[in-house]
């Protein structure tokens, strides 16, 4: 248990982003090239499984995915880059053995939490990777009409469309009219189960899973199971559940507002401070929970 106030963990975040702001920004980059590549490798599994006959199976197999390449590559190294600013902070070098076997099975357990919010945002768009497949065929047709344009092949010399035209403006509404058909498959009851679920979840996971982690990479830590880390890291967010899901809120919102300002400010500032935000706050939790022996006063005895 530890009682760190929102006003320490928050000073604490800061100091760890400007002490060590090089490995924040370096973590951004690799979070950013995890994102991109995740996200390319959920989207082929998706255009190769889609069936808008049968949408489950693409549904579970995007999910597993997701699950899985985020248990066994994403959060662990996630884990152990945050821990590298730990021992920075610190200024330790010891290593505790098993770490990463431990971070595998933590991230695996608590992602079994995703998975219902995953696959119930995709059954909300069911038709989604279909209008994917759409896309080569509206960069074809478009290629069509500016070839015709530059030619001037697009109307006659009485202002009439030619042939050619009409059989492009064919092409745009066949297209249209099956996006449409997929849009309108779309839930916005399923949408809305999936937001409610990911929260809840969310929440759960925030009280223990990053902490969890930082117990599993951390030598002054005696747990070993994983199961052990687990409990120990949600014993060790009692007390300031408030404070850390307060400056959550605050850094993400500073993340968010400057990545809108031309993504500048928030490649270079706002997602690296957000990324100091698990360390500087596991550091703070620590030291917070420290047990601090009661001062006894002499109590002299009156003549």
């Amino acid at each position: 248990m530890s009682n760190a106030t929102i006003g320490e963990m928050f000073e604490n975040t800061w100091n760890t982003f400007k002490s060590n702001y090089g490995i924040c920004l370096s973590f951004t980059l690799i979070a950013g090239v995890f994102s991109i590549l995740g996200g390319i490798a959920s989207v082929v599994i998706g255009l190769q499984t889609s069936d808008i006959d049968n949408i489950y199976p693409t549904f579970i197999a995007t999910s597993v995915f997701n699950w899985a390449i985020n248990s066994v590559i994403c959060f662990p190294i996630f884990a152990i880059l945050w821990f590298g600013i730990v021992r920075r902070v610190r200024g330790e070098s010891e290593r505790k053995s098993g770490s990463f076997i431990r971070l595998i099975i933590i991230c695996s357990i608590c992602g079994l939490f995703t998975i219902p919010t995953t696959f119930l945002s995709g059954i909300s768009n069911p038709g989604q990777f279909e209008e994917f497949k759409l896309l080569p065929e509206y960069i074809g047709v478009m290629l069509e009409e500016m070839n015709l344009t530059e030619n001037n092949g697009l109307v006659t010399a009485d202002g009439e469309p030619t042939p050619e035209a009409d059989e492009i403006k064919k092409k745009y509404d066949d297209l249209s009219a099956q996006t449409i058909k997929f849009q309108d498959m779309r839930s916005s009851a399923l949408s809305g189960a999936a937001g409610l679920y990911g929260l809840i979840s969310f929440l759960i996971l925030i009280r223990f899973q990053p902490w969890a982690m930082m117990i599993a990479c951390d030598p002054q830590s005696k747990e070993e199971g994983a199961i052990e880390c687990m409990k120990s890291g949600w014993a060790l967010c009692t007390g300031s559940f408030g404070g850390i899901l307060g400056t959550l809120i605050l850094f993400g919102l500073i993340a968010f507002v400057s990545s809108m300002a031309c993504f500048l400010p928030g490649i270079f500032f706002g997602i690296p401070l957000f990324m100091a935000w698990v360390p500087g706050v596991y550091v703070m939790l620590k030291i917070a929970s420290q047990e601090i022996p009661p001062v006894v006063e002499d109590n002299p005895e009156v003549a």
